[in-house]
């Protein structure tokens, strides 16, 4: 009777430490170079984003004489991390080394709803017929600007330049195939 006791004490033990530990660590920095966490200024609490690969899909009109379109998209009509409109929120890029301007390294997107489908997408690029050359940039459109700055020896702080209206958004940096996704609602 007594090991049994003292096998459930242990039990227990276990299981608090691992509530603790599990509620920790939603508390802490990205671990991880290259990993995008989001952050409330006040209470320096971190948020993990929800983490997605996206897929690319082009689709050709009139067998590619009328043009065609490729966009990202991810899974899901929205990401089940939201924030609310005006809520102050940051966002935290463990980095390597801090001598690359973070301006050329971080990638903020709006995303385009695409419910009908299931999905968020991010438009790239729009060309107006085969044969010809003028082709449009539309993810530039969909870019929201920011403002980044050092924290520490290993991190980039970052957050929009404006408050984020209510919609889909993704953050990535540019060498990683990896989506950090959250949404925005009123």
């Amino acid at each position: 009777m007594h090991t049994f006791r003292s096998m459930v004490l242990v039990a227990c033990a276990y299981c608090l430490f691992s509530t603790v530990t599990a509620v920790a660590e939603s508390h802490v920095a990205p671990e991880y170079i290259g990993v995008i966490a989001a952050r409330d200024p006040k209470t320096g609490d971190y948020v993990d984003l929800e983490r997605l690969t996206p897929a690319t899909e082009t689709k050709l009109r009139f067998l590619g004489f009328g043009g065609g379109r490729s966009e990202l998209y991810y899974l899901g009509d929205k990401s089940p991390v939201r924030f609310r409109a005006g809520q102050s929120v940051e966002f935290v890029l463990r980095v390597e080394r801090q001598d690359i301007d973070p301006q050329s390294l971080i990638q903020f997107w709006i995303l385009d709803s695409d419910s009908s489908n299931g999905r968020r997408v991010l438009p790239m690029q729009d060309v107006a017929s085969f044969v010809s050359v003028n082709a449009r940039n539309e993810s530039q459109t969909h870019q929201v600007a920011f403002r980044a700055s050092k924290m520490g020896s290993n991190f980039f702080v970052f957050k929009p330049a404006e408050p984020l209206a209510p919609g889909e958004y993704s953050v990535s940096t540019t060498g990683d195939k990896d989506g950090f996704n959250f949404g925005v609602d009123p």
